[in-house]
């Protein structure tokens, strides 16, 4: 017959351990993206999507690459600021591997790629749109009293002091420098 365990119990087994672990993590560092990865990737599996699968297998291993760099409680979960690291460097390179293809001819290498990107972004956090952008620009040049062009950098990194997890640097950089090309 089975005894009543209570959660105690079950967390003092093996199992329970594991799991008691990974609740830790989560609740201490937010929903972790490998949590979030792995159903995704049982579900590709599921449905015979190789392309997918791949593109989830691929973030799933630099994830745990990263976490073994960081030296993680457990092999598991990184906070989700480090996912979110990982994430945009992966972006990153696939962004740069799109150019590449295309400046190459390689379109049909160029749109697999693309689809990974898509991927990658679905797991990011919302980038804020053009219009808020230009606003933190704004604020960024008159905070640091730009007026030419020369001082791109300055404002860039009074933006990216603020806001560097809710923009991308390239866009960012794009708007200042139209916005203190028309100061000038």
């Amino acid at each position: 017959m089975y005894s009543h365990w209570s959660l105690y119990d079950f967390c003092l087994s093996n199992r329970g351990y594991l799991l008691l672990l990974l609740l830790i993590g989560v609740l201490a560092h937010g929903a972790a993206s490998m949590t979030l990865i792995n159903p995704s990737l049982q579900t590709a599996m599921k449905a015979k999507d190789k392309e997918r699968l791949l593109a989830l297998r691929n973030i799933l291993s630099a994830l745990q690459k990263e976490s073994k760099e960081v030296g993680s409680a457990t092999d598991r979960l990184l906070s989700n600021e480090n996912c979110v690291k990982v994430l945009k460097k992966l972006r990153k390179m696939r962004q740069d591997a799109i150019q590449f293809y295309r400046t190459a001819g390689k379109l049909n290498r160029a749109e697999a790629e693309e689809k990974e990107l898509h991927l990658i972004q679905s797991y990011l956090p919302a980038q804020a749109d053009e219009v808020q952008v230009r606003k933190w620009a704004m604020e960024a040049i008159k905070c640091t009293e730009a007026s030419r062009p020369s001082h791109v950098g300055k404002v860039m990194g009074e933006m990216m002091k603020r806001h560097k997890s809710d923009m991308d640097g390239k866009a960012a950089q794009v708007v200042v420098s139209s916005l203190l090309k028309n100061r000038h």
